[in-house]
């Protein structure tokens, strides 16, 4: 019997419903949207401060960072088709768990790792604005991340080993978070109130609140989950080490383009995929 997940929710910024219905395919992943179907790696993925969205023909379709995220976390690169309706992808659990499963639904599997389609060739260093990145060359996948500037409550660190089991077990669970100081900010800029409390953590000067159980590293933790994401338009995190400090999604974009000028980073010369 044929199986196509659907997951349906609220958007955080623009307060719309929309559902996200998943099918399997040959090829590579494919995007329909708009009554349009296209390859993943047509649209165009426009890294903002706090969010990330895929622009195509002219349209915008606003939250796919968790999206993007679980499909670099699992190594998932073809043989699924994503239909969307509306304008933003629901916020669903906060972070990426609910796509994994329905990625797991159709199919894919969490034993083993794919193989990068780019690997860190060479030691580097730079500095985007207030973010920091380190790449090293490595036979295998780790990224770690530091944040700072956030109370002592939080647990500053967070690691990744390149292993979808990991992704889906420590990573994709990590729930968006946002700062007590900076609520009502956040909300005359856009971000909505409407969204379920279990779907986001808010960080206190002296502890974090949130439905259920509420780990110090996950803020980190979700700032892991946004780095993966983001490495999607470049083929998913490369093979090597790469350090982080203060990542941002758009700082986590231009540090990858620039780590590909200067040469750290190359295709790999195999890439099997997850299918």
């Amino acid at each position: 019997m044929d199986v196509f997940p659907l997951r349906r929710g609220i958007g955080w910024r623009t307060g719309g419903e929309s559902l996200v219905q998943f099918s399997r395919a040959e090829g590579p992943v494919t995007i329909e949207w708009r009554g349009e179907r296209f390859p993943l790696e047509s649209g165009t993925y426009v890294a903002k401060d706090r969010a990330a969205e895929l622009r195509w023909r002219g349209h915008s379709l606003l939250g796919v960072e968790h999206l993007f995220s679980a499909l670099s976390g699992l190594g998932i690169r073809e043989g699924v088709v994503i239909a969307i309706e509306g304008d933003e992808l629901p916020l669903l659990d906060g972070g990426a768990r609910s796509f994994c499963e329905a990625f797991l639904e159709l199919g894919f599997e969490l034993a083993g790792s794919s193989m990068p389609t780019h690997e860190i060739v060479r030691e580097g260093e730079l500095s985007v604005a207030e973010s920091h990145y380190r790449f090293e060359p490595s036979a295998t996948v780790r990224v770690e991340v530091a944040l700072e500037g956030l109370p002592p409550c939080v647990s500053p660190t967070a690691s990744w080993d390149g292993s979808p089991r990991s992704f889906f077990e420590r990573i994709a669970p990590a729930r968006t978070f946002a700062l007590e100081r900076e609520l009502d900010a956040l909300i005359a800029n856009g971000m909505r109130p409407h969204v379920e409390p279990q779907s986001v953590i808010i960080v206190g000067t002296d502890r974090l609140f949130g439905a259920g159980v509420v780990s110090a590293d996950e803020p980190a933790r979700h700032k892991l989950l946004d780095w993966i994401g983001d490495a999607t338009t470049f083929g998913g995190p490369p093979r090597g080490k790469v350090r982080a400090l203060r990542p941002g999604h758009a700082r986590n974009i231009e540090a990858m383009r620039r780590a590909l000028a200067e040469g750290w980073i190359v295709p790999s010369t195999s890439t099997p995929r997850n299918q």
